[in-house]
């Protein structure tokens, strides 16, 4: 018996692989889509190999957290109408603990993303730019709310809503 080999032309090949990636791409995606599981592993592996390619860091928030007592200032503050002396944080101080820049938290006050502090410190007029900071504890849930964000997303945005509902409610 012979065999009859057959042979393709390389723009026959080349056509049948494009057909069989995209036949694959179609597949990944409807399972994307629909798979919850997959897609936060997919997510969690992409970041992985985003910052393998690009030399990226993580963000030692997990770091500053256990350091906490190293940041901050010890401020009277006004609660429930009792003074209390309490290590607090400024919005500045809040910047340096999440390694942003000043800049982009004020820009997350003005997205309403990030929660203004709202401890008032003793003594200061209301209008006064360094009059409210948020406390250790208030920055502890902060931060908690921040490591797992950055677990899937690079960035915080005004759509990662669960995100931004998490973290107006670490400071309530």
């Amino acid at each position: 018996m012979k065999r009859t080999i057959i042979l393709k032309t390389e723009a026959e090949l080349k056509e049948a692989r494009i057909n069989r990636q995209n036949e694959t791409n179609r597949k990944r995606r409807e399972r994307y889509a629909a798979d919850p599981e997959y897609r936060k592993k997919m997510m969690i592996k992409n970041r992985i190999s985003h910052r393998a390619r690009s030399g990226a860091t993580e963000w030692p928030l997990q770091e500053n957290l256990e350091n906490l007592s190293n940041y901050g200032s010890e401020r009277t503050v006004v609660i429930d109408g009792c003074s209390h002396c309490l290590q607090t944080f400024s919005v500045r101080e809040i910047a340096e603990v999440f390694e942003y820049h000043l800049l982009a938290i004020y820009r997350w006050f003005k997205l309403k993303v990030f929660p203004r502090p709202s401890v008032l410190v003793a003594g200061a007029t209301i209008g006064n730019a360094g009059c409210y900071v948020y406390t250790a504890e208030q920055v502890e849930r902060l931060m908690q709310v921040m490591i797992e964000h950055q677990k899937y997303q690079l960035h915080l945005r005004r759509d990662h809503t669960e995100t931004i509902e998490k973290l107006f409610q670490a400071v309530e």
